[in-house]
Parts: C-alpha cells; structure tokens; sequence
C-alpha cells in the first residue's frame, strides 16, 4: 500500500542529506508537509527519530510553522534515539515479549557507590593502600565511561584478555599490566553483581533496545525516517541502515560534504569533520559512495550558502592533500568567492575571557533590537557561558544555558556544602562563617536578627583559631582580648546565645554513626538552620530549581544507604565525601527570554537561529584536549576496538563546521586563558591563514565595532586604566600626633598605612581562624619569654631550655595549637630556648634582669607640634654602673643595625624613651646597648651579642643620635599639610603585602609604575 512518501522513498537504500549551514529541522518539515497535505490525517502514521529531545520539540515547532497559521495539524511520532525506551518498540509493532525480556537498569548513582566500594576492594586485593572515598568515586566515574564504551560498541569484557597477546601492552610496561588485572577483577566482580540484582547496565540496555528495535522496525505500521543522527554509536548505525533498506523508511543525514574531491574523500582522518559519515557509509552502508547519497528536496538558497560550505571545505581539507592547497584558495578567490562566502560572518579576538563575555552579551542584547529576531550561542566552555549570562543580567535579560550549574555549586548546593564542613569540625570559625552569614541560616530569627548575630559572632572569633568543640567556641567569646573597636555591648552575650542555637542544631549529626544517619542528619541539620520566625527550614531549603534537584539527588542517596561510604567513627572526611556525593548532577533553570539560547555542542545540533555565535574557539576548549583514559592507552582502546579520543574531536568538528555554514553567523575567541596567552581553535588558524593572504580578515572583524559599542556602554574601551596614585593630604589636626613603638617602621616604609588606620581610623580585623603565621608565631614566643623572666627575675633556674620548654608546652595546650604546628617548631624551638639559654647567661653576668614587658612613653616637640610614642620593652637588664641594656626578640628576619636605623628605629627610640624618664618603674637610665635577640635561629649563634645586630658604648651613642635625628625629620616633614601619606614610597624596603594596600589600589598603579619604569 503506498503512502504519500513515496516520492521520496526512492530505491534502497534511501540515504538523504540536508547541506550544512540550512535550517536542517525547517527544512526536513517542508517536504513531508508537501507530501502529506492532500492526506493531513496520515501523517499520524508517519515516525521520526530525532538524536534528542531537544530537537524532537524544535521539529514540532517548525511543522507549526509550516501550517502559516491555518488551524490545527496532527503531527507525526516524534522519537529521540539519545532515549529510546520500550516504548519506542511498541510504536514500531514489535511482540510484548521484546519489550519485557531487558531487566531494569542500574541507577546510576547505585552503579557508582557500588564501583567505588569494588574500586577499593581491587586495590586493597593487589596489596596497594586504600583510596580515600572520594578519589574511589572519581575512579569509579572514569570506569562507569569506560563500561559504557564496551556496552556502547558492543565489546565484550573477555577481549581485555586478549590485550597482552596482542601485543597491545608495551614490553616493560608493568602499570599497564596491572591495571589490565585490576580491570579484569572489576569487570567480572561488576556483572556478577549487576547479574545478582537482576539489573542492566544502562548503556547495555539501550544496546538491546536499538537492536530490537532494528529488528522489529520493519514491522512498523507507517513510514519511518531517522533524520540528522550522525551514526557514531554502531547500534543506532545498524538501525539507520536498516531504516533505509525498507520499502517505506529513509534517512536523512545532516552536512555530507558533497562538494569534497574524491582525493581528500580518501585521505580523511577520524578528526576531520567528514570522517564520521566516511566510517558510516562504509561500515554500517556496506562502502556505499557517497554519490548515492541524494539531496533532500529544498527550497532554493542563494549563491552565499554553497560558497560558505565551499569555502569551510576547503579551509578544513584533509591536511595529507594540503599540497595543492594554494591552487585551490586561488581558484576559489577568483570571481570574489571570498567575498561572497564570507558574506555574514564576522570574527572577534577579545583581549581577555571577560572580554569575550561582553561581546557576546552584547551581540546577543542586540538581537533583541530587531522584533522576532533569534540568537543562539554555541559553546563546550560553562564557565563563559555562565560569564555571558552574568553580563546580559545588567540589562535585566535571563538566558537558559542548556548545560546547567552543577549540582554542588547552586545556591542550594554551595549550603549544603558548607553546612557539611561546618558540623565536621564545629569550631572551625571559616566552615562556621561559611553557614552562618548564609542567606539561607536563619536558626528562627528574622534575617535582620541572623545577620546581627552572625556578624557579633565572627567578629568574636577572629585572629587565633578556638579551642576544640562548642565549649572551644564559647572559651573564645569570652575572652575579652577578642573585642574589636567599637563593639557592641550585647555582642558576646548574642554570640554566646548563637553558639548554643547551632550546638542544638548539630546535635543529630554529633549523634549519628552509620552512613544513612549521618546523611539524614546533615539534611536535619541544614533544614533546622533555614527556619524563620515564619517559615519552616524544609519549606525554604527545597524550593525552586536547585531545591528540588537536590531533594531527588539526597533522596536518591538515601535510597541507597546500604552501598553508602562508611567513615567509621571520625567525620573529618565528611565533608569532602559529601562534595563527592553531590557532583556529578546538573541544574538546568527554567524561564530564560525566549529569542535567546545558551546551547552546548550536542544540544546545539540542528538548531537554528537568526544569528548563531561560536564561542570559546581556543584549542583545549572547542576542540577539548582528546581525553585520556585512565585505565586503558591508546594502543589498547584501539585493539579492542574502542573509539579514539580523535574520534571525538572529528565529531567537534563537524559540529563547527555544520554551525559556521550558517548565514549569520560569529566567531569569537578570547586571546588570553586566565593571564596566559591562549592558543587559537586549530580550525580558526587555517580560517585565518586563508582569509590574510589578500587581507581577507579586516572586512569581517567585528571586534573594534563591539570595542566601541562597550566603550560607549561603559565609558572606557574595555581595557582597565589605573587608578592615580593616593596621595592624601589632611589637615595638621587630622594628622597622627600619638605612635606606638611597633608602628614607627610603617610610618617609615608606608605612610599612607598609618593615615588609614589613625585618621580614617580603619581598622584591620583578623582573619577568623587565622593560622599560626609569622605574626602569632611572634607573639607566642613573646609570651613564652615573658612567662620565663617574670617568673625568673631574681634568679636563673639551672635548666633555662627546659624550663622555656615547659611553658611554651603549657601555652600550646592554652592557645589550642594544633598538632601538626607543634610538631613543626619543636626542632627549631628547641636551638632557639639553647640560644636564649646562652644569652642570658652573658645578659646576667653583666648585670641583673630589671624588667620584662614593661611599658613607656615619652613626649617630642617638633614644629611646635607635640608628639607622643608609647610602646613596650621586651627585657631591660641593669649592669653594674647603672646603665642599662635593652633587648628585643625577634622570631622573623633580625634587621642590621644600619637597616635598623633607616626603617626599624623601635629599638632606638626605646632607648630614648628610657633616656627621658618613659619608664615610669624605672626612672631615666642612660642605655649602655641595645640589641636584637633571633629567638629563632637555625644553629647556635658563635656569641650572644652578635656585632651585627647590636651597639653599645660610643657606637650605641652615635646610633641613637642618628635614629633621633631621622625620626624628628620625618615628623617634621608630615608637619607640613602640603606632604601626602603616599603608599611605600620605598616599597623595596615595604613589605611584599599590607593591610591597606587594597585601599591604596596598589595593584593597579604599582603595576602600570613597574612598566614604566621597566620601559625608562
């Protein structure tokens, strides 16, 4: 019985292509329309498979608009072979018996928790350590790949025996020998198990199904077209020969290169774009020529379309036939073909990746300008994706990217995350500051409340990290040595009330032991943290898009508890398990403007849009690195008969080049990769190549247009331009007139520091947390030699080292210093308490310990200004003829006395200070020396004073009169209002980091002084 198809159901094999670069799903819909509209009520019968989803719905779209608005139309079944199901059985009249024989298949979550566990059992077995979870879950993700390519090609797991007979495994290599036994322990442990359960793998069952349904196709009660499938997975290659070897199917593939000469045909390689359809015709199609592959009836195009595909064909030619390359570009330049062919495109390099986002954001905003016009951007690269959608939100634009946000980094996600770090180690005040300042924390209050409580808490918990658990916590915020300027007065008493809502918030997880309790604990806990005073935390932690995502994804999980990691008793790698746990899912938002898509390569395939951008044309990006299998080289891959990682990058290709063929259509590429230079897309290097051999590039470069179209937007070319350096002058009443000791060098080496800080009056807060560096390791040993002349100031105990040993053991167990840091100073602590031993055994044979930790002030006029220095003395020691000896401890790098006088006067003018009567215990004392003790030093120093960091007697005199005389200069030249607080005037001598350097914009004017001064 014939149909209205038959027309177009030539002889067998009826094998059609659409030309790249036309709207491939219109234009298949335009003849079946034909065809079908003395009929319309058979095209019901007629069946379609699509690659996917997506353009199942862009189909039906485009046989709507075939109808021009003339009423309802039946449409045809519309299948997508990426989800072929037994459903899609029953549509082609194949035996229920088909559909029930296939098991269920493994979910793929199940599949991985169960690799992993079988990942780390193989391990074990060959007497290797253990994995930690998570790396048992990446390699678990890489063997599921690697199953699915066997499943996928249809490659039993028996043929990795094979490998070393032939000859596949290099001679030697012993790696490779191993991980074939490991895949063999794997691969038979997997199935038995899969076998056990009465499951499937998923890639084997959708194998079965593309074969049942190749089988039983025949038998189908209408036509059958599989149309724009490329045919690289042999199972959907098999069914589309199939399809159009029946009396009533056809297929229609999607930009066969009919214009490429038989010599380039013959020497295609798998990265070429063509070479796909090369592998099909001669595999699935028995070598079929590609002459017997017709043209689909299409509406006419003008001239610029062939030329476009005649001109991509040959900038993408075969590199083995390159020798007759420059012939062939001259013939085509003849009769202006360039001009012709590249007739609506453009390219744009940016200077950057941020760049590049803003050209497309507005490439796209102007889209919108023109009424129904469409746009589509094409890119593998997310994190551009996610760039341009960030740009297009300032003008109030929302764009759906059809490759999502990964589970783990939504809103939702990033909680959740934080929440697990968090109850890991409760007093951790990052992972805590992390949950609480959350919009999402709310614990009951409102977010007026939470916010307040929230800030007076980690403002508590700043500098030193606390003790151990919530009591560690609570020991922090009363100690009051942790108040910061201008606190509230309530603020420990709400802090301390905060802590004891989130110890009761955490106290499920505190009390779970297996797998299961613990992850329904942790969603108890964030779902307790997301109350309000109105709402319930399960209400505002499983909204919206990510919300439900995540609700699956954990209920998923949870289903699962018995295949779960186990931790045991410790929870310290919970946190990273549950950042494994949650990869892997992707959130894809709904409700972006309906004129613009954000597509993937996949996802882009036969669509079609007014204007299409291609984006990201790097190499490493489009086409991606070839990947590499972790488990299998090449030389194996290819014995078994696996695909190769070219493979991949000819069907990148094909993708580029079906894209690009487009009328309008832009190019775009960013010249950096984060600040390294970036290498251009292998294909937009012969695009180039072509196009500036007769200056071809310049009419179609569209970024100087974009460049000034953001320069108007933003009121600059896209390019930063440094910021003037600071150069604030106050008035002399707003000018410091009050120092401490410790602040003189800053004065010196970074004035502006010291303008922030006294007469903005900012103050740097410690970092919550914050390690042991070089600043706290000062203050702890100042500690320590505090404790120990304090407690021995009359007398000298007959073991100083192990007594200075005690107490910094003591303090270790006060400040909560982590194992892992003593472990690191004890060695050198131990040659710093010798040295100190040794010094003050000399300090006191020359006279007695005065007094440690003692604190002065003195007064200098200068201008007429009166200024006033206080500060502390480490230890002053009284010698026989009743002067005095000045010591200061130093933990980092000890200053000469040269350097000391220029940029560290702190010693010099504690002299001066004792001089004037500044230590009020002490009464005046003239200084015999001053010196800096290295309380760290990597061997023992040769002699207790050393010559270098220390003067006495005339020298000592000579110093202090040079220090004087400097420090009252510098006072005298920031009496004058007309000098500026300028940031390091003398960075050599500064610091590498400050605490107001971001103040002061140093990374912008710094930078651009650095050039200069490099170009002078």
């Amino acid at each position: 019985m014939g149909t209205p198809l038959d027309m177009l159901l030539r002889p067998t094999p009826a094998l059609y292509t659409i030309p790249a670069g036309r709207p491939f799903l219109r234009e298949l819909a335009g003849p079946i329309v034909d065809a079908y509209k003395d009929d319309p009520l058979a095209l019901a019968d007629l069946t379609i498979f699509l690659p996917n989803r997506r353009a199942t719905r862009a189909l039906t779209m485009a046989f709507l608009d075939h109808t021009d608005g003339e009423g309802a139309m039946l449409l045809p079944r519309l299948r997508a072979l990426g989800d072929v199901d037994e459903e899609d059985l029953l549509v082609t009249g194949a035996p229920l018996e088909a559909e029930a024989s296939l098991p269920p298949a493994a979910e793929g979550i199940e599949r991985r928790l169960v690799l992993a566990r079988f990942l780390r059992r193989a391990r074990q077995a060959q007497g290797h350590p253990v994995p930690a979870w998570p790396a048992a879950l990446a390699a678990a993700d890489e063997l599921g790949k690697l199953l699915d390519d066997f499943h996928t090609e249809g490659v039993p797991f028996d043929r990795l025996a094979t490998l070393v007979d032939d000859d596949a495994v290099p001679q030697g290599a012993a790696h490779w020998a191993q991980s074939l036994e490991f895949l063999k322990v794997v691969t038979e442990v997997w199935p038995a198990w899969t076998t056990a359960q009465g499951r499937i793998d998923g890639a084997a069952r959708r194998r079965h199904v593309m074969d049942a349904l190749t089988e039983h196709v025949a038998a189908a009660p209408g036509p059958v077209i599989v149309a724009g499938s490329l045919g690289t997975i042999p199972a959907t290659a098999r069914f589309m020969a199939k399809v159009a070897e029946l009396d009533n199917g056809l297929v229609v593939l999607p930009g066969l290169d009919a214009d490429l000469d038989e010599r380039a045909w013959s020497e295609i390689e798998p990265p070429h774009p063509q070479a796909l359809f090369k592998a099909l015709l001669a595999n699935a199609f028995d070598g079929l020529d590609r002459e017997a592959v017709a043209a689909w009836p299409s509406a006419a195009e003008d001239a610029g379309g062939a030329r476009r595909r005649g001109f991509l064909s040959l900038v993408l030619r075969p590199a083995e036939t390159t020798d007759d390359w420059y012939g062939r570009m001259q013939r085509f330049r003849e009769g202006g073909g360039v001009g012709i062919a590249t007739g609506g495109m453009k390219v744009a390099t940016a200077r950057s990746e941020d760049e590049e986002a803003e050209f497309i954001a507005l490439l796209l905003r102007e889209t919108l300008e023109t009424p129904e016009e469409t746009a589509i951007l094409v890119t593998p690269d997310r994190v551009l994706a996610r760039r341009v959608q960030a740009k297009l939100a300032r003008w109030d634009v929302s764009v759906d990217d059809s490759g999502g946000t990964p589970l783990a980094g939504t809103y939702r996600g990033t909680f959740l995350r934080a929440v697990a770090r968090w109850l890991a180690d409760p007093s951790d005040p990052v992972a805590l500051r992390a949950v609480t300042v959350h919009d999402l924390c709310r614990l009951g209050e409102t977010a007026r409340q939470a916010g307040s409580d929230a800030r007076a808490l980690d403002r508590r918990l700043r500098g030193a990290r606390p003790g151990p658990g919530f009591e560690g916590l609570r020991r922090a915020i009363r100690d009051d040595a942790r108040r910061v300027p201008n606190e509230r007065a309530d603020a420990r008493d709400r802090a301390l009330a905060l802590v004891d809502r989130l110890e009761a918030a955490a106290a499920p997880f505190l009390a779970a032991r297996t797998p299961g309790d613990r992850l329904q604990a942790h969603i108890e806990v964030a779902q307790r943290l997301c109350e309000t005073e109105k709402e319930g935390g399960d209400a505002r932690l499983w909204r919206y898009e990510d919300g439900e995502a995540l609700a699956v994804h954990l209920s998923t999980l949870l289903r699962h508890e018995a295949v779960l990691p186990d931790l045991g008793e410790g929870v310290g790698g919970y946190p990273d398990l549950f950042d494994a746990l949650s990869s892997g899912p992707v959130v894809r938002p709904r409700g972006g403007h309906p004129r613009l898509q954000i597509l993937g390569l996949l996802e882009a395939r036969l669509q079609h849009a007014d204007r299409i951008i291609l984006a990201g044309l790097n190499e490493g990006v489009w086409p991606d690195d070839a990947r590499t299998d972790p488990f299998l080289s090449r030389p194996m891959r290819q014995a078994l008969g696996l695909p190769s990682p070219e493979m991949i990058i000819g069907r990148a290709a094909h993708d580029f080049s079906q894209l690009a063929a487009a009328p309008r259509v832009w190019l775009t590429r960013s010249a950096k990769a984060g600040r390294n230079p970036a290498k251009p897309s292998r294909w937009m290097v012969r695009f180039e190549s072509f196009l500036a051999a007769e200056d071809g590039l310049a009419p179609i470069d569209d970024a100087p247009r974009l460049r000034a179209a953001l320069t108007g937007l933003h009121g600059h070319d896209g390019a930063p331009t440094p910021c003037e350096k600071p150069r604030p002058c106050p008035p002399l009443e707003a000018r410091p007139k009050t120092f401490s000791l410790s602040e003189i060098d800053t004065f010196l080496r970074d004035p502006y520091a010291i303008y922030a800080k006294r007469t903005l009056d900012l103050k740097a807060l410690d970092a919550p947390g914050r390690p042991l560096d070089a600043g706290l390791k000062g203050t702890f040993y100042h500690a320590v030699f505090e404790r120990f002349s304090k407690a021995w100031i009359d007398e000298r105990p007959t073991d100083v080292a192990g007594t200075l040993t005690r107490f910094a053991e003591g303090l270790f167990e006060e400040w909560h210093v982590p194992v892992s840091i003593r472990a690191l100073w004890r060695p050198r602590m131990r040659t710093g308490f010798e040295a100190f031993a040794a010094f003050d055994a000399a300090a006191r044979a020359e006279g007695r310990l005065a007094k440690a930790e003692v604190e002065g002030e003195m007064r200098l006029t200068v201008e007429g200004v009166e200024y006033v220095v206080r500060g502390r003395a480490d230890r002053i020691d009284l010698g026989e003829d009743g002067r005095a000896s000045i010591f200061d401890y130093k933990t980092g790098q000890v200053p000469t006395m040269r350097q000391a006088k220029l940029f560290n006067p702190q010693l010099a003018l504690t002299a001066l200070m004792l001089k004037e009567g500044g230590f009020t215990e002490l009464g005046p004392l003239e200084a015999r020396r001053i010196a800096y003790l290295d309380s760290l030093p990597t061997r023992m120093p040769k002699e207790p004073f050393p010559k270098d960091h220390g003067a006495w007697d005339d020298a000592l005199a000579e110093h202090l009169a040079e220090a004087e005389a400097g420090f009252r200069a510098w006072l005298a030249h920031f009496a004058n209002e007309a000098t500026p607080y300028e940031s390091k005037p003398r960075a050599f001598m500064a610091k590498d980091y400050g605490d107001y350097d971001h103040l002061a914009r140093r990374g912008e004017w710094a930078a651009a002084e650095a050039e200069e001064g490099a170009d002078g």
